[in-house]
This record gives structure tokens, C-alpha cells and sequence, in this order.
């Protein structure tokens, strides 16, 4: 498990996804909605507002609990090891997406006839692919916010039970 964690990789790999994913959607060439009406492209987007704040305050949970577990001599160890600033910076990574998500989500369902029923059709295509790699990249960011608290946890009662 090298590979995952390498400091390259974990700092990419959520855009790299992302930008896989809406090159992906935009070769297929596809410009319609999926075959969705307005109003299920409506409950999509409302549907991805909720997840993206969900997610947002998933993180902000997590924040909290390393916060709450700052004077434990394990969380100071990572601390002094410049892994707390690594987790930090993926929270804030991880909030940032999610919050971008919540906006690109709310745009499309405020004016749902810029998404849907675009011109030239290809706009929808370009739109629609931006918003699947912005949603793949904040599950990618919180994925690496939940790996690395797994860590930090499992190390701090590694400690607990020695």
C-alpha cells in the first residue's frame, strides 16, 4: 500500500478522478439529460446540494473530533510529524469541493434551462461533465478525509490499549 501513501498520489488523485470522469462523459458525446424530464434533473440537482452539504459537514465532524482529541500525546505525534497539516489541508480540500458541488448544483437548479435544453446542444454535454467531475471529486476528497482519520484513530487506540 505504498502507492496510497505517497504524498503525490493522495494530493491527486481526486482531480485526477474528477477530470477522468468529465473527460469520460464528454467523449461519449452524449447531450441529452439521460433521458431525465426537468423535474427529475430538478430532484438530481437538489438530491447533489444535500449530498454535497452532507459531506461538507461530514468533514467538519471530523475536524472537530481531532480538535477534540488535541492533547492526546498520539495526536500531538502527528502533529509534530507534519501529518495533522496533510489532514488539515485534506479537509480543507475536501470542504472546498463539496461546497463548489452545493454551488454548481444550486446554478443548474435556480436555471435548470441551461442545462437541460442548451444552445448549441453541446453546451449541456460540457456543463453536465463538469458537475459529474466535480461530484466525483468530492467523493474522492472525503474518501481520503475518511482514510486518513481511519489512520489517526486506529493509532491513537493502538496507543490507548499498549
Amino acid at each position: 500500500m505504498l502507492f496510497l501513501e505517497n504524498r503525490l498520489f493522495q494530493n491527486s488523485y481526486p482531480l485526477v478522478l474528477g477530470g477522468v470522469v468529465g473527460i469520460l462523459f464528454l467523449f461519449s458525446g452524449y447531450s441529452g439529460t439521460f433521458g431525465l424530464g426537468k423535474a427529475e434533473v430538478s430532484t438530481l440537482f437538489a438530491a447533489a446540494i444535500g449530498a454535497g452539504g452532507t459531506m461538507a459537514g461530514f468533514v467538519l465532524t471530523a475536524k472537530a473530533i481531532i480538535i477534540g482529541l488535541g492533547d492526546n500525546s498520539y495526536i500531538k505525534a502527528y502533529r509534530d510529524s507534519g501529518g495533522l497539516d496533510g489532514l488539515l489541508q485534506y479537509m480543507f480540500s475536501a470542504i472546498i469541493s463539496s461546497l463548489t458541488l452545493v454551488v454548481l448544483s444550486l446554478a443548474f437548479l435556480i436555471f435548470p434551462s441551461a442545462v437541460a435544453h442548451s444552445t448549441p446542444p453541446s453546451t449541456n454535454l460540457w456543463l453536465f461533465a463538469l458537475w459529474a467531475g466535480s461530484f466525483v471529486v468530492v467523493v474522492a476528497h472525503v474518501f481520503r478525509v475518511a482514510s486518513t482519520m481511519k489512520t489517526v484513530i486506529l493509532s491513537v487506540n493502538a496507543g490507548k490499549s499498549r
